[in-house]
């Protein structure tokens, strides 16, 4: 007997707690409105955009010097799809958009991971030769400190060595002359 009503009891307790709720306000309310807030539970989001749609945006977004926007969109990019063709596009193109900003610190970062991830792309001899760009973009004026022209210099010397072949060589090789 004594076993019967603890379990009454316990019963009651839990279709107590299953039927109350956590609402706020009168406790009556109803309809189209909490039925819209229980299906919002389960809407999807706005899917993505597709990767070369995405790719698409950002040279657009270049090629308009909007130089913050492409590097938020190839970002995006990166983020969403690490392992696409597009993600390889993006993470140079991210590189540029800071070069065209003349902010060489983070280009220059950006090539060389660039390189250091993917030695084996066939852009590697493009990243290497913005490298050297991004040195010497930075270099000063023959009476002060040439630490960038040595090391754009270092730059270009390591393409036209390491990757005689490309079509950067001739380029190298004329801001070497204009290094000296």
């Amino acid at each position: 007997m004594r076993a019967r009503i603890v379990w009454g009891i316990l019963a009651m307790m839990l279709a107590a707690s299953l039927t109350s709720g956590c609402a706020t306000g009168s406790g009556t309310e109803s309809g189209p409105g909490v039925l819209r807030r229980l299906t919002g539970w389960f809407k999807k989001e706005k899917p993505d955009k597709p990767p070369e749609v995405m790719a698409e945006q950002g040279i657009r977004e270049l090629k308009r010097k909007k130089y913050d926007d492409a590097i938020d969109t190839f970002g995006k990019l990166k983020d969403r799809y690490p392992y696409s063709e597009q993600a390889l596009l993006a993470q140079i193109k991210v590189a540029d958009a800071y070069f065209y900003k003349k902010k060489y610190d983070e280009a220059l970062q950006a090539y060389k991971e660039f390189e250091k991830l993917h030695p084996t792309n066939k852009a590697v001899p493009y990243a290497v030769f913005r490298q050297g760009m991004c040195y010497y973009r930075q270099r000063s004026t023959i009476d002060r400190d040439q630490t960038f022209t040595h090391k754009a210099m270092a730059e270009f010397r390591r393409l036209i060595k390491k990757y005689p072949e490309s079509e950067y060589v001739a380029r190298a090789e004329k801001y070497v002359a204009q290094c000296r």
